[in-house]
């Protein structure tokens, strides 16, 4: 018993399980603590690349806006339209803004974007509804954990988007009569006035001259490139001892009458029937033929070939008859299908129509005899106005044609008063005459031929326009036709009783050619939701 119980006393084992316990102890609170390190670890690296996510999605957010915000080249017109709804598509030959490296189509679709970034990649995509996109972007990112889940964060914003409608005139030559054609060697007339026509608009003829009849020009400034011809001294005049005209410039010299001598520089004072404050044979500057850049307007006109009615209804002209259907077509093939496809259409029906565009209008009451424009319209073809009314148009906006205008037997004012064009010196209060810089209607024409003579792009017939007209060919007002606006045509042939004079214009629809493009503007982002 004694043993025995020696023995149950005996500690001397005791240290090895005691260090045992210590042991196991250690491991367990070593493992927890490696397992909550790697865990804390893991979770922070995932942190890290969700917030990175985050940032690759708010590129993808920044790429889109500053796509919508790249305006057009001064110099070329070349930039996107932030209310084309193609605009993210096919960005191959489209401009982007630089520093920013063009994104890339998915095999999804060529409007959904991918850019790659160290460590990630952003995937994002925009939907525009009316005038409001909403961008979606995702950012991608890879854990650096291994074996964990890619790390993703999605983005939505939504931008509003207004167009542009109007915008200071950018270039004077809006403001003249102004014929494109010569000067021709030996000199010829390359522009005529004949009968009772009288200019009292500014006039710019890059060519020759020529005054018949009883034609006169009663206000300037007046610039003639080549020489300036008066038939008649008795019947001919440039100013009067009166009237005395602000400046002209001729640069090859005055013959007058025409079977006279040519007097280099002209002479002022009457002695070759001019009176000008100013008269010599410098060119201003500043004065260019406008430049309409079809194919810009062509793809962003609205309504337009690429951007059709949004609101309906009626029968509006048509716009093209093909156009590519193709999201991701670049420019240059988009406008392959610009073939002046139309026959001539009528812009001024029997029956009403409406085309309203989140960027444009163009309609038409038939009852009330007026046409609504807003912004800039496109129409693959021609146009005419041909219904014996007296007819008006409200708004300011511009008209392409890849065809040509016919207005006959019929007027177009911007004002009208006692059953015809209001032709009265416009002034504010009282009310009277058109105002050029609140309503204007700009056409313009690059046909030749067809509904009206080879060699036209415009003509009017027993017709009067209040408003602009821009003709790639000649602009041909025939017998008792009249335009109140400025003029552009390769020539300006001005009739047999023209009286032209409007009030000066500085505020143009955003259309115009040599304007600068400016098609609209995409607001700052808002509405942020994950």
């Amino acid at each position: 018993m004694n043993k025995l119980h020696l023995r149950l006393r005996d500690e001397r084992g005791i240290a090895l399980v005691m260090a045992l316990m210590f042991i196991t102890v250690l491991t367990i609170v070593g493992t927890s603590m490696v397992m909550y390190s790697s865990q804390s670890q893991h979770e922070s690296g995932y942190g890290k690349a969700k917030s990175y996510a985050y940032l690759l999605a708010e590129n993808g957010i920044n790429t889109a806006m500053a796509i919508l915000r790249d305006p057009p080249d001064p110099a070329t017109g070349i930039g996107n339209n932030a209310l084309d709804a193609n605009v993210f598509c096919g960005l191959t030959g489209r401009t982007y803004p630089n520093p920013i490296p063009a994104p890339t189509p998915t095999p999804t679709g060529p409007c959904t974007l991918r850019e790659t970034y160290d460590g990630g990649f952003t995937v994002w995509t925009g939907k525009l509804v009316g005038s409001t996109w909403t961008i979606t972007a995702v950012g991608h990112v890879t854990n650096p954990i291994q074996g964990s889940a890619e790390a993703k964060r999605t983005l939505s914003v939504k931008v509003n988007v207004h167009p542009t409608l109007t915008q200071p005139l950018n270039t004077p030559v809006w403001n003249y009569i102004y014929s494109t054609n010569g000067p021709s060697t030996p000199p010829t007339c390359d522009m005529d006035l004949n009968q009772s026509v009288t200019i009292s608009s500014p006039l710019y003829v890059e060519g020759n001259l020529c005054l018949h009849n009883t034609a006169a020009i009663t206000k300037g400034p007046l610039v003639v490139k080549g020489r300036l011809t008066l038939d008649s001294k008795q019947q001919n005049y440039v100013g009067t001892s009166l009237n005395k005209l602000s400046d002209v410039h001729v640069v090859n010299g005055c013959q007058v009458p025409k079977s006279g001598s040519v007097d280099l520089p002209c002479k002022n004072n009457g002695a070759d029937n001019i009176w000008a404050n100013t008269l010599d044979s410098t060119v201003p500057t500043g004065l260019t033929p406008p430049s309409p850049n079809w194919k810009n307007w062509y793809l962003n006109a609205s309504p337009g070939p690429y951007m059709p009615c949004t609101t309906v209804s009626g029968t509006p002209p048509l716009f093209d008859s093909a156009v590519s259907t193709d999201p991701g077509a670049t420019d240059d093939v988009r406008y392959t299908y610009r073939n002046n496809s139309l026959g001539a259409q009528n812009l001024t029906p029997g029956t009403s129509y409406s085309c309203v565009t989140a960027a444009g209008e163009l309609s038409w009451d038939a009852s009330a005899k007026l046409l609504t424009i807003k912004g800039t319209v496109y129409v693959d073809g021609s146009l005419y106005v041909n219904n014996g009314s007296i007819n008006r148009y409200t708004g300011q906006g511009v008209i392409y044609m890849t065809g040509t205008l016919l207005i006959k037997s019929a007027s177009l004012c911007g004002a009208i008063y006692n059953g015809a064009c209001d032709l009265r010196t416009y002034q504010d209060s009282p009310a009277q005459g058109w105002d050029p810089n609140s309503i204007l209607l700009c056409f313009v024409a690059d046909g030749n031929g067809g509904q009206v003579p080879t060699g036209d792009s415009i003509q009017l017939v027993s017709a009067t326009l209040q408003g602009a007209a821009y003709a790639t060919h000649g602009l041909d007002l025939d017998t008792t036709s009249n335009v109140d606006g400025p003029l552009v045509g390769a020539p300006v042939m001005l009739g047999q009783s023209v009286t032209t004079s409007f009030p000066s214009i500085t505020i143009v629809p955003e259309g115009m050619p040599s304007n600068p493009t400016a098609y609209a503007y995409a607001d700052t982002p808002t509405g942020y939701t994950e």
